[in-house]
């Protein structure tokens, strides 16, 4: 049973990974319209501050509560799911790992786990989001968080690994047609928008947040 589930993980990851690829050169070679703009300004500059300051919550152009708790269960959700792909690509391992190393990670995946139900049930319960909502969004947030009750159950016995790497494949092989994949194009988009801002200026006027909203 390890011998098979790992096989079978270990092409779904391979099959992951080989199509987000295509699909990231696929947009490499279609560029946007070239600025035909003057430069006014360091396109360095509009990357950093698209990765750090753009992104932090008092940037946003909305604070009221409902934005605080959605951003918070989305940092905590993010980072599970991170963590949950670190413990599956560390998992032959897991077996050696000292206590300590696997209560973070343990404590890491639950935050994420938590996050993401929290958040399935929020988009069902909100009536506005529900009707913005596709069938992707519940599947792909699904998937996600049976991949994390997996990772927190190989997590709590080493043993269950054969479970895990069953319950990876589905969202492995879904990952790549589904917004799952925004994992690899959240990057490429932020680094653009920061190229952008970066060289319009804007950030030397103190105007970052009216730019991104």
């Amino acid at each position: 049973m390890q011998e098979v589930s790992q096989a079978l993980v270990l092409v779904s990851a391979a099959f992951c990974v080989l199509v987000l690829a295509l699909r990231l050169w696929r947009a490499f070679q279609h560029p946007g319209p070239a600025d035909l703009a003057r430069a006014r300004g360091v396109v360095g500059r509009g990357v950093l501050y698209a990765f750090t300051v753009g992104m932090l919550p008092w940037e946003k152009p909305a604070r009221s509560l409902k934005f605080w708790v959605a951003y918070i269960r989305g940092i905590l959700f993010h980072l599970g799911a991170f963590t949950g792909l670190a413990v599956l690509a560390l998992s032959p391992w897991l077996g050696s790992f000292p206590p300590a190393v696997r209560g973070v990670l343990l404590a890491g995946v639950a935050v994420g786990l938590v996050a993401g139900l929290a958040g399935l049930v929020t988009r069902w319960a909100d009536g506005e989001l529900r009707g913005l909502s596709v069938p992707d969004d519940y599947l792909s947030l699904v998937l996600v968080v049976v991949f994390l009750a997996g990772a927190l159950a190989a997590l709590g016995e080493p043993s269950r690994r054969p479970l895990f790497y069953l319950l990876s494949c589905p969202m492995l092989l879904y990952a790549p047609f589904s917004k799952i994949r925004h994992c690899v194009y959240f990057f490429l988009s932020r680094f653009y928008y920061g190229a952008a801002l970066g060289r319009s200026g804007l950030l030397e006027h103190g105007v970052g947040e009216r730019a991104e909203s």
